[in-house]
């Protein structure tokens, strides 16, 4: 999850770099590493939801736990 967290907050900062360039160059670059990130953050995600589904008592207490407002 640290990973996926790392992840995000890269992202967050890249997209505010996004706003704040006026160079095509750095927003093509931006763009394509933002792209990079929601590949891994996706994939990391996955892998995350997988390993909580293929063992009961983890999924069992991830659903209760996302269940709480």
């Amino acid at each position: 999850m640290t990973a996926i967290k790392a992840f995000k907050a890269e992202r967050t900062a890249h997209s505010n770099r996004l706003g704040d360039t006026g160079s095509t160059v750095l927003k093509r670059c931006l763009k394509s590493h933002l792209k990079s990130l929601d590949r891994k953050i996706a994939r990391l995600e996955s892998e995350v939801m997988a390993r909580l589904k293929a063992d009961a008592a983890l999924w069992r207490r991830y659903r209760i736990l996302t269940s709480i407002p």
